[in-house]
């Protein structure tokens, strides 16, 4: 069995770091592409704290999701020539899709304030209406987000359950969803719980739906929702918001400053998505024949 597991393991390894250099000669390409025009995109100070969200989707996550498209289509098309639709790359019911995904993190985050509001656990302080923030952010967390969800659950999830099943590439995919959020600020562990819980239920999203659209509409609707439209910040970041307030203490119920993903209501929320969606997913089903018929020489 050890030989086996390490085969597919190599595999599996091989796959990542081929779409690891692709994606990172891309981005090299374009940071070039930005130098002739005197503009370094790994060092703008308008990418600090989202202060101009329209400069930062220009030359931060248009780059990163062509980047991660590129290396996508190149592996699946020509190296190691899957199907896009099993990678979730598909275009049906991409709007309804993305607004489902949206309308549940909606009700998620807005429940979340209500009762904090309730609760007087946060102290409105008003309105502050800045069209170009507003709108910008909403465009910055779609591609985001987008970028995220192709890496993370289009890549990472299928290519890992491809060699060792759903549930690992779901496990392990949200695991290292939630350590690349290791060092924002002001990670602590709920934190950390409510990260990987994000990472569970959008996975989970993707293999009940089996496209990129609900979760990347999920994943777009909870960053935006919390930090663009109220006052949370978002996993330690601090944004422009439409409804301003201050969190008050305990920051395990509040949030404090790690943002909505701090708060104990988040981890509650999260956790039961999860279990509602990973009851409703068949794990027996059989979606990956192209890897079963490839080791079954190798386990006999």
């Amino acid at each position: 069995m050890i030989k086996p597991f390490l085969i597919k393991l190599g595999w599996t390894l091989l796959e990542i770091l081929t779409f690891a250099v692709i994606a990172f000669l891309v981005i090299v390409a374009f940071a070039g592409i930005f130098k002739v025009f005197g503009v370094d995109i790994f060092s703008s100070p308008a990418i600090a704290h989202h202060s101009d969200p329209y400069w930062e989707t220009l030359t931060e996550y248009l780059p990163q999701n062509v980047a991660f498209l590129t290396a996508f289509f190149l592996m699946r098309k020509f190296i190691f020539r899957r199907s896009f639709a099993e990678m979730g790359l598909t275009w049906n019911n991409l709007f309804v899709d993305l607004g489902k995904g949206f309308g549940m993190s909606v009700v998620l985050i807005g429940a979340g304030f209500g009762l904090l509001l309730v609760l007087q656990k946060i102290n409105l302080t008003g309105t502050l209406f800045n069209g170009k923030q507003f709108s910008g952010l909403l465009v910055l967390f779609f591609f985001q987000s987008w970028s995220e969800e192709i890496m993370s659950r289009g890549f990472l999830l299928a290519t890992i359950a491809n060699y060792f099943g759903d549930r690992a590439g779901l496990l392990v995919s949200a695991l290292l969803f939630s350590l690349l959020h290791f060092a924002n600020p002001d990670f602590a562990w709920i934190g950390a719980a409510n990260i990987f819980l994000a990472g569970l239920v959008l996975g989970l999203l993707y293999l009940k739906y089996r496209n990129l659209w609900v979760c990347t509409g999920f994943h777009w609707g909870w960053n935006f929702v919390q930090a663009g439209f109220f006052d949370f910040n978002v996993s330690g970041f601090d944004v422009y918001s439409f409804i301003r307030f201050k969190p008050l203490a305990p920051a395990w119920l509040s949030g404090g400053t790690f943002g909505f993903e701090g708060s104990i209501l988040a981890v509650a929320f999260l956790l039961a998505l999860s279990v509602y969606y990973w009851r409703r997913i068949d794990f027996s089903i059989k979606k990956h024949p192209e890897s079963e018929q490839r080791f079954r020489g190798v386990e006999e």
